[in-house]
Formats: structure tokens, C-alpha cells, sequence
């Protein structure tokens, strides 16, 4: 599997593993989603970060909570199946990544909801993590 970084250049998903210091390590889950490539265009770091855009699909209606597990590439530094804390204004959550072994993304789980249910994520919303150390994100919600 391919992802897209914001510059428009494809890459195998190993994206994160050779990003140093000056290089794009930027990623699109969904580089077909116009709205998303525009704020990942936009969105300026120095850190690595992927961006997911919430699809209906991926909310229920009511936000009683959010049983959905978004696509996520892999992340560099984090274990097959290991906890990652995700962070913004609203506060901070511990959320499961999971990584399949033969597989080419991951996925989040346990404590995803909590944190989309706080965060009162819906559809249309997109989704930057922004990456501070291997288990540690921040999350922007445009």
C-alpha cells in the first residue's frame, strides 16, 4: 500500500521509520478526499503527521460513542500492539494501536471512543495527528 504526503509524491508506508530532520513526512489516509489534502496542505510542523478525515461511515449519528477503527499507517516506534497518547485542548487519552503482523496499516481501538466521544468528532470532520515521540500525538480537529 501507497500512501500520499501533502506534496503530492507516493511512498510505501514506511513513511515515518527514514523521515529525519528537513524531510516531508507527511500522510493522507485518504488521498481522495479533497478537504483533506487542502488542510494538510496548509498545516505547517517541524513533526511528522497523518491526517484521517472522520467519515460518515466511521460516526454514528447520535455520538452515543464511536465504534469505529480508523485506518492508521504504521507508526514508527510503537509496538504491534501497544498504548499511544493522543492530546489536545480537551485533554489527553490513552488509546490502543494496533498493528497486524503482514498487514499494511494499523487501526486505533480501545480508547479511540472515549477520545472521539470527548472530542464530539462527526462526519466531515478531518483529523491531523500531529507526532511529539514515538507514543505520543496531538490531535487537530478542522
Amino acid at each position: 500500500m501507497n500512501v500520499m504526503f501533502f506534496n503530492g509524491h507516493t511512498m510505501e508506508i514506511n513513511y515515518l521509520a527514514h523521515a529525519g530532520p528537513g524531510t516531508d513526512s507527511t500522510c493522507i489516509t485518504d488521498s481522495s478526499a479533497p478537504r483533506s489534502r487542502h488542510i494538510a496542505d496548509g498545516f505547517r510542523s517541524t513533526n511528522p503527521f497523518f491526517v484521517i478525515p472522520i467519515m460518515h461511515r466511521l460516526a454514528n449519528r447520535f455520538l452515543k460513542c464511536l465504534h469505529f477503527q480508523p485506518n492508521v499507517p504504521p507508526l514508527p516506534g510503537v509496538c504491534e500492539d501497544s498504548p499511544i497518547t493522543i492530546t489536545n485542548d480537551r485533554g489527553a487519552w490513552t488509546v490502543r494501536f494496533t498493528h497486524y503482523v503482514g498487514r499494511t496499516n494499523g487501526c486505533f481501538g480501545i480508547g479511540w471512543s472515549a477520545l472521539a466521544t470527548a472530542c464530539q468528532l462527526r462526519h466531515g470532520h478531518v483529523c491531523v495527528f500531529e507526532r511529539h515521540a514515538p507514543q505520543e500525538y496531538w490531535l487537530h480537529v478542522y
